[in-house]
C-alpha cells in the first residue's frame, strides 16, 4: 500500500488575509483588554509584511505599522521588553526603502 502526500505550495497572501480577518473579529468582538494578549498574532502579520515571499508583496509601511500595533498591545499586556522590540522592528522596517520590496 502506498500513502501518497499532496503538498501545497505555501501562500502568505491567503494567511496574511487570514491573519488580517481575525485580527478585525477580534477587535469588533472584545470589550476588555484580552485581546492585548494577541500581540503575538499582529507581530507574525508584520513579519509576513516585512519579509514578503510565497505570494505576498513586502509592504514596510504595512508591516512597521502592524509592528507599531503590536507594540502597543504589548504595553498593554504589561510586556515592556517584547513591546520595545516590536517598536524596534518597527522602525527598521520603516527604514527599509520601497525600491527594496520585491
Amino acid at each position: 500500500m502506498h500513502i501518497y502526500f499532496l503538498c501545497r505550495e505555501a501562500d502568505w497572501n491567503k494567511a496574511a488575509d487570514y491573519y488580517e480577518k481575525y485580527i478585525r473579529i477580534r477587535e469588533a468582538e472584545t470589550t476588555d483588554e484580552s485581546f492585548n494578549a494577541r500581540h503575538d498574532i499582529v507581530a507574525r502579520l508584520a513579519t509576513l509584511y516585512k519579509t514578503g515571499d510565497h505570494n505576498l508583496k513586502c509592504n514596510y509601511q504595512r508591516a512597521g505599522d502592524l509592528f507599531n500595533k503590536a507594540a502597543e498591545m504589548a504595553t498593554a499586556a504589561m510586556k515592556g521588553r517584547l513591546a520595545t522590540k516590536y517598536y524596534e522592528s518597527a522602525e527598521e522596517a520603516y527604514g527599509l526603502k520601497p525600491d527594496e520590496e520585491e
